[in-house]
């Protein structure tokens, strides 16, 4: 075992995608002997497939943040990351990475100039030490539902309290976490989606709720209902009140040689 990961409870939520030979597959289906797509964890070589030779499953759920988007799991799981300022990429565990940071991955998506741009983290680096209102930081936050969990954006709206601060919703309920969006602007359903369409090119699992499909509006209202009922109490007068991280269980595997492995839909490359 790699020396970066002795010790360590670093692993990937229910349903996060591994890149293997025989294509996308959910973590807590690998198995020994599976071939994962892989790479020297000094950075440098070509990919290659590699042998898991160890699957992990956690005893119990863990906490789980998401420091880029789509990608969901414990907060010292190392990604490789071109940290801001810095010369060269490291291994960076996922609590601190930032917003002004990019993480290494397969396919990065295209600028509006057609530059290739690596993932960017999710967070601003005060989100990290700042969290006023207990909603979460860069964790998962529960909802009364045990299987969808809030996210928050960013904080640039906190000083009006939680219910200023953008929030993302997603669903652990499948077999893959899918993220919830909807053009409903009468129903709070993830900042990222006030969206008028479904995105073009989706760097998750997703659901997209359309207002004026009748079929939709029973689970909009029902998405709707837990961002509400997180806001009880008001958090502008309860001082007191917390948030509580969302929890699952976690996976992780060992890869022969390499120790790394990709994942998500834009295989975003970590450390095992």
């Amino acid at each position: 075992m790699s020396k970066i990961n002795q010790g360590k409870n670093m692993s990937f939520a229910t349903g996060t995608l591994v890149h293997t030979d025989k294509g996308l597959m959910p973590i807590q289906d690998i198995k020994v002997g599976d071939m994962v797509l892989s790479k020297s964890e000094t950075g440098e070589g070509e990919l290659v497939y590699s042998r898991v030779i160890r699957t992990m499953k956690s005893a119990d759920k863990k906490p789980i943040m998401t420091p880029v988007q789509g990608i969901y799991c414990t907060q010292d799981h190392p990604f490789w990351t071109h940290i801001h300022r810095e010369g060269k990429p490291r291994w960076l565990a996922a609590r601190h990475i930032t917003f002004n940071d990019h993480v290494e991955c397969l396919y990065p998506f295209i600028d509006g100039i057609g530059h290739p741009c690596k993932i960017r983290g999710r967070y601003e680096e005060r989100v990290f030490g700042k969290d006023p209102y207990g909603v979460g930081g860069a964790y998962l936050i529960a909802t009364s539902d045990p299987n969808v969990a809030l996210y928050m954006i960013d904080s640039d709206g906190d000083e009006g309290g939680p219910n200023y601060i953008p929030m993302g919703v997603v669903d652990f309920s499948s077999e893959e976490p899918v993220e919830i969006y909807s053009n409903d602007k009468k129903h709070y359903i993830g900042w990222d989606g006030f969206l008028s369409k479904a995105p073009d090119k989706p760097w998750a699992a997703y659901k997209f709720l359309d207002k004026d499909n009748p079929e939709h509006h029973a689970d909009i209202v029902r998405y709707s209902k837990l961002w509400d009922d997180y806001l009880t109490p008001d958090w502008d007068t309860d001082i007191t009140a917390t948030s509580t991280a969302f929890t699952d269980y976690v996976y992780n595997i060992e890869v022969e040689d390499t120790h790394t492995y990709f994942v998500g839909y834009n295989g975003v490359w970590v450390h095992e």
